[in-house]
């Protein structure tokens, strides 16, 4: 039995890691898509950039776990401060922390500085001609400003802890996106890149704007939860094997798969088990969310959802348009190797 058990640990880890960043990527890499898109001719040069820095829209999120000081910067819980509620925001992080103190700046997030910050690395790159450094601060930059863009990234309340909607933000930003990307990908279409006059209002004007949009999200998963309970599962157990079983078995009996792709319900319900188990610290009684709950909850975000996509790819372009005039239009120069940035030593920190 223990042999088991240390085999199931071992399969689920392996299965969390490998799946946890595509997930992710999925959205990151649509917005950073569509963000070159939105470029001018005149920026040709760097287009042709785009396919390895899509590839490396998420590499943020996989640094994480282990670059100190990664994980504030994305997201910022504005709705902490008072001065935000009181529409008087300190956009300046010096002064910021004069008021709080460093260290309660940086638990509730540094994303709006960490976005500008790396947005004046790409202004110095392209000044350098640096394909390393252009590459690498313009993979970075398409996914802050993508976070920034995501309204579970602009409040306190990120995850539901407060309001008794643990999970909302995977719920939200990763399994029902997922589920309706490819009805985004037909409708989304960002229009083109425009000069930033001020680049700091810019920044915080959007997180603003996703801080407001996060309680239509509250909403809607309330509505959501309420009228889908009665077809929810519930797990009754803390043990793995059963709980996986008891999913499958019910993502099974719903019929939506074809019988040549058993992996589909699989890979379903192991998504659903990563939810729950890294969402909450007791198992017994967590509720799994059906097609009919992401359905509504689809329904009443759908057009918010896709306008925020489709605005984090306008404001990626637009910055990065804007980074390459304040470089003063460089020539940017072409690449031959297929895996750029590999030595980190190649790249102006």
């Amino acid at each position: 039995m223990k042999r088991i058990s240390i085999f199931f640990s071992i399969f689920f880890s392996l299965i969390y890691f490998s799946s946890i960043y595509p997930w992710g990527e999925k959205g990151h890499a649509l917005i950073a898509k569509e963000s070159f898109k939105a470029l001018h001719y005149e920026m040709i040069d760097f287009i042709h950039y785009a396919d390895i820095v899509i590839s490396k829209s998420s590499d943020p999120d996989k640094r994480r776990p282990y670059t100190p000081g990664e994980a504030p910067k994305h997201f910022i819980d504005i709705d902490f401060y008072n001065e935000f509620i009181e529409a008087r925001m300190i956009t300046d992080i010096d002064s910021l922390k004069k008021v709080y103190g460093d260290s309660i700046v940086v638990e509730m997030g540094i994303l709006p500085w960490a976005t500008l910050q790396t947005y004046y690395k790409l202004v110095e790159s392209f000044k350098l001609q640096n394909p390393d450094s252009i590459i690498y601060y313009a993979a970075d930059l398409s996914h802050y400003v993508a976070d920034g863009f995501q309204p579970m990234h602009a409040t306190i309340n990120y995850d539901g802890q407060l309001s008794n909607q643990k999970g909302i933000h995977s719920r939200y930003e990763t399994i029902m996106f997922n589920k309706h990307l490819s009805e985004i990908q037909r409708v989304i279409s960002p229009r083109y890149a425009k000069r930033i006059e001020n680049i700091q209002s810019f920044i915080f004007d959007y997180i603003y704007a996703s801080s407001f949009y996060s309680s239509l999200v509250f909403e809607a998963d309330s509505i959501a939860k309420n009228i889908s309970q009665k077809q929810q599962v519930r797990v009754k157990t803390k043990n793995s094997f059963s709980i996986f079983a008891t999913l499958l078995f019910s993502e099974l009996t719903k019929g939506a798969y074809p019988l040549t792709n058993f992996f589909l319900p699989i890979k379903s319900t192991l998504f659903y088990l990563i939810e729950i188990t890294s969402n909450s610290e007791k198992l017994e009684n967590q509720i799994i969310y059906d097609d009919k709950y992401y359905e509504l909850l689809w329904f009443r975000t759908k057009d918010m959802t896709i306008s925020r996509a489709e605005k984090a790819a306008e404001a990626i372009a637009s910055l990065y348009y804007t980074a390459w005039i304040e470089a003063g239009k460089p020539k940017i120069p072409k690449f031959n190797e297929p895996n750029y940035y590999s030595n980190d030593n190649n790249i102006s920190h």
